[in-house]
């Protein structure tokens, strides 16, 4: 029907009517919708696919009587005329229950859900309409299935860690019935997840429950994704780039299982002819290990046992002695002294100052902070001359015998040292008395030639030997004393300086 046959038809309604009913007036009957055929084509209430041509003129129907007044809303967010003015017109009439819109030059902006609200001022009443736009003959086509487009990234191929997320895409190529395709992705359940058999069915993703993992989908529509058609398809410039002609969906999967593993694919729906199409199926696998990954792998792992051992060669380093205190102070046994008086017995040069103030001002001073009983000849004796017979006499009355040698010790004994260390070392098999030698400064050692065969010696330098590790030297081959409790370390912390 043109405009003019239109515009007359209008005019007629307002000059009288055939269908003038006083049941068309407010209050005069119940607020309804009345059905009556508009002069041209009509977009039905509820319809899902109503389509409209370009260009082509479109009627909103909402007849209706016992109503005040109409509020026309486009998604229901824009009011008449929707910021078209010029493509709309309004047409009610009371008298006749006629109230619609006209829309005469329909494009593809025109698309929307379309609404009418009645209302007698204490009820209400609607009705929605959905417009899709169509290119002429690209809707012509009856046989047309949407086509799966290959673009870069879709329908590919992923390898996944298990635990991470997977995305995939895929996308249809489906003209002007971007509207009518419907998606769903669907997954291969059987036996074997990676290839169809005699067991295996294609279920859609949301009937899947596969405990840690999620799935999520989301369309989206695109316009002029796929290019040129075929020439002569689209015969209104409106048409081209302006609406969308693919239909992409992502499928994402969160928290990937061994049970999520296997193929997937995208089946298009075309819901106005029921034609189908589908993707090519879609492989999710475990990211493989390939040899230089495991060759990698073995390097990391050799350098992280390399690491490990250097650092526990550094901490062995600075920590051995405090670690070897500590498992003999907790789990070597208890040495009883006996009938002897003393733990310690020094014996060393007492004609020297420097000698003296070491062993009374680092070795007695130490030991004795410990609760240690140190014999000190020139603390604990009468002073008098060296005797050389003070060796046995440290062996016969202590535990240990603490020797500190230094080269005046030698220059002075070294007449009787030999045969006096020969002894002492003899009594020390019998009565299993432990000497310590300790070697003070520099000591020509030549005159203790048995004694470093069958005795470990510590050595003191003056300025550059580290007293605390010097003292857990010797706190090593001191007899172990019985601690107050099973927690109590004081020998070890007394140790550091």
């Amino acid at each position: 029907m043109s405009s003019v046959a239109i515009l007359v038809y209008l005019f007629a309604g307002l000059v009288g009517s055939s269908l003038t009913t006083d049941e068309c007036l407010p209050g005069d009957g119940d607020l309804q919708f009345i059905d009556h055929e508009p002069p041209g084509f009509e977009c039905e209430p509820g319809d899902p696919f109503c389509h409209a041509h370009i260009a082509s003129q479109v009627w909103f129907v909402c007849d209706a009587r016992g109503y005040y007044s109409t509020t026309w809303l486009k998604n229901e967010t824009y009011h008449y005329p929707f910021g078209q003015k010029d493509d709309f017109s309004m047409y009610e009439n009371k008298k006749t229950c006629e109230n619609r819109i006209v829309l005469w030059d329909a494009r593809p902006p025109s698309e929307g859900n379309y609404t009418c609200i009645l209302t007698n001022g204490t009820h209400n009443i609607s009705r929605s309409f959905y417009l899709y736009m169509v290119c002429d003959k690209l809707d012509d086509d009856k046989d047309f299935v949407p086509e799966a487009h290959q673009i870069e990234g879709a329908c590919v191929d992923h390898e996944v860690e298990l635990g991470d997320d997977a995305l995939i895409f895929c996308e249809f190529c489906t003209r002007s019935k971007y509207n009518e395709t419907t998606l769903q992705w669907m997954k291969l359940v059987g036996s074997d997840p990676f290839e169809e058999g005699m067991d295996s069915r294609w279920v859609p993703v949301d009937h899947l429950n596969i405990p840690g993992t999620t799935f999520t989908t989301n369309r989206t529509e695109l316009v002029g994704n796929c290019g040129d058609w075929e020439e002569g398809l689209i015969v209104d410039p409106r048409c081209f780039n302006s609406e969308p002609d693919s239909v992409r969906s992502y499928l994402n999967i969160q928290g990937v299982t061994s049970e999520a593993l296997g193929l997937y694919k995208l089946v298009a729906t075309l819901e106005s002819t029921g034609n189908v199409s589908e993707t090519r199926p879609v492989e999710l696998s475990k990211i493989a290990i390939t040899t230089l990954d495991k060759t990698a792998a073995v390097l990391g792992a050799l350098a992280g046992i390399l690491v490990f051992a250097l650092v526990a060669a550094l901490l062995w380093y600075k920590f051995n002695l405090d670690v070897k205190l500590l498992v003999r102070d907790r789990f070597s046994k208890v040495e009883d002294r006996g009938n002897r008086d003393y733990d310690a017995y020094i014996v060393y040069d007492s004609s020297s100052e420097e000698i003296t103030r070491f062993v009374t001002e680092v070795i007695r001073q130490k030991l004795t902070e410990i609760n240690y009983q140190v014999f000190v000849k020139d603390i604990d004796m009468i002073p008098g001359g060296f005797r050389a017979e003070d060796i046995i006499d440290a062996i016969n009355n202590s535990l240990r015998c603490i020797l500190v040698v230094s080269q005046s010790f030698l220059s002075e004994q070294g007449q009787h040292l030999e045969l006096q260390i020969n002894a002492a070392i003899s009594d020390m098999a019998e009565k299993k008395t432990k000497i310590i030698p300790v070697l003070f400064g520099d000591v020509k050692v030549m005159a203790l030639g048995r004694l470093l065969v069958v005795l470990r010696c510590l050595r003191y330098k003056e300025q550059k030997t580290n007293q605390s590790k010097f003292l857990k030297k010797l706190l090593l081959r001191m007899p172990v004393k019985l601690k107050a409790s099973p927690d109590d370390d004081s020998l070890v912390e007394n140790m550091e300086l």
